[in-house]
């Protein structure tokens, strides 16, 4: 999901604080997991 998006859905549902804290940790998350995804393809395949 693009970020133009993003960041107008969480601030309007938890605020400009919370919801760009929790916009930050998912982006990170999404960002790991992605990286580990690709990390265990490129390994196994």
């Amino acid at each position: 999901m693009l970020m133009k998006y993003m960041i107008p859905y969480y601030i309007g549902i938890f605020g400009p604080r919370i919801g760009m804290q929790i916009l930050v940790i998912a982006t990170a998350i999404r960002t790991v997991v992605m990286f580990a995804v690709i990390f265990a393809l490129a390994l196994f395949w």
